[in-house]
């Protein structure tokens, strides 16, 4: 199975790397992760339903349990946010933010997922 391309995977970590710019917590990564999932949450929950952002995310987590079986246990809360992501590493929140950010990018395409993106992160295209 090919995973995401490398700009997607950059991507993820530009968008952690920005809700961490400020952040003075004790685990400033793990908080931006769950800043970001958050924030995803709203724009896909408003762009595709609540169903539409559910089936995403379970896919993304189900394609990142592959690499990382710890996801086991991983827990959603009715809302689609997510309880447990404090409990799991960096780099398995970065994958599973790769392979969110590469399922939206496949099923709506690159320039509305840009643009999406850009409504709550000042991104450059």
């Amino acid at each position: 199975m090919i995973g995401p391309p490398e700009v997607i995977y950059e991507l993820a970590q530009r968008l952690i790397t920005l809700e961490g710019a400020n952040d003075l917590s004790s685990n400033p990564k793990s908080d931006a992760a769950i800043r970001v999932f958050e924030k995803l949450r709203i724009v896909l929950i408003r762009f595709g339903g609540e169903d539409g952002y559910m089936a995403l995310l379970r896919r993304a987590i189900a394609l990142t349990r592959i690499k990382d079986p710890s996801l086991q246990d991983f827990t959603l809360s009715k809302d689609g946010s997510i309880a447990s992501l404090e409990q799991i590493s960096h780099e398995t929140s970065l994958t599973l933010t790769t392979h969110l950010l590469h399922l939206m990018n496949t099923f709506i395409g690159q320039s509305l997922t840009l643009s999406l993106l850009n409504d709550v992160w000042p991104l450059e295209n």
